[in-house]
């Protein structure tokens, strides 16, 4: 790319995927991930239900949230709309990176955690699809939390990976809970959010992981 070279809009007063009608899977949409293939771009995303019986201005912390699903669009190079999930293709999934690898597609999502306030007990999982999103394999966790890793000990979340046709390199978000009298460590350059009615500490950071010889 050309040195403050800005991206251009298409269309800005029009959005590619508006969200659907109440009582949809999609009401709002998010999160995209793209392949490009024969010649058209298939974007998945994540889509959002809420309570239709729940006031919008009322929504706190969620609460009307119904479902967070994985949808898909593809669209040919003019960006006209050639085709759109009716339905959702699985539940549960979010902040996803899909990749085609192997003519396969291999989606990397974050599961959702115990609901224990910010950030709490995600994991990073992966499907694979060999009828390009019509049909996926079961879960398979690939990246847990744990107390022997101080810090990713409350999550692990939101991952990229990259695939070097033998290797698969994963960075991630990690999540540290601690004391809450270290949440506001200057010293040490750490600032975290106070959780669990202020009584501990949460840190967001990144983590590496890699999968050796995956792709071969």
């Amino acid at each position: 790319m050309i040195d403050n070279t800005m991206f251009e809009r298409i269309n800005p007063q029009v959005p590619l995927i508006p969200g659907s009608s109440l009582g949809h899977f999609d009401m709002n949409t998010q999160e995209p991930s793209i392949i490009y293939r024969n010649g058209n771009f298939e974007v998945y995303y994540v889509g959002l239900e809420f309570n239709k019986d729940i006031p919008l201005d009322n929504l706190q912390d969620l609460a009307g949230l119904l479902g967070v699903d994985l949808g898909k669009a593809v669209f040919d190079r003019d960006y006209n709309l050639i085709s759109r999930t009716p339905t959702l293709l699985l539940k549960g999934i979010n902040t996803i990176e899909v990749n085609e690898f192997n003519s396969k597609d291999c989606m990397f999502y974050t599961t959702f955690g115990d609901n224990d306030g910010v950030h709490g007990g995600e994991e990073i999982a992966y499907r694979i699809s060999n009828d390009q999103g019509k049909t996926w394999s079961d879960e398979t966790i690939i990246l847990s939390k744990g107390n022997d890793y101080p810090f990713n000990n409350r999550s692990v979340l939101a991952s990229t990976v990259f695939n070097d046709g033998k290797d698969l390199y994963m960075f991630y978000t990690a999540s540290e809970v601690g004391d809450i009298d270290i949440c506001y460590s200057a010293p040490q350059e750490r600032w975290g959010v106070p959780i669990n009615n202020e009584s501990q500490c949460n840190y967001l950071t990144l983590g590496r992981a890699v999968c050796y010889d995956c792709m071969s």
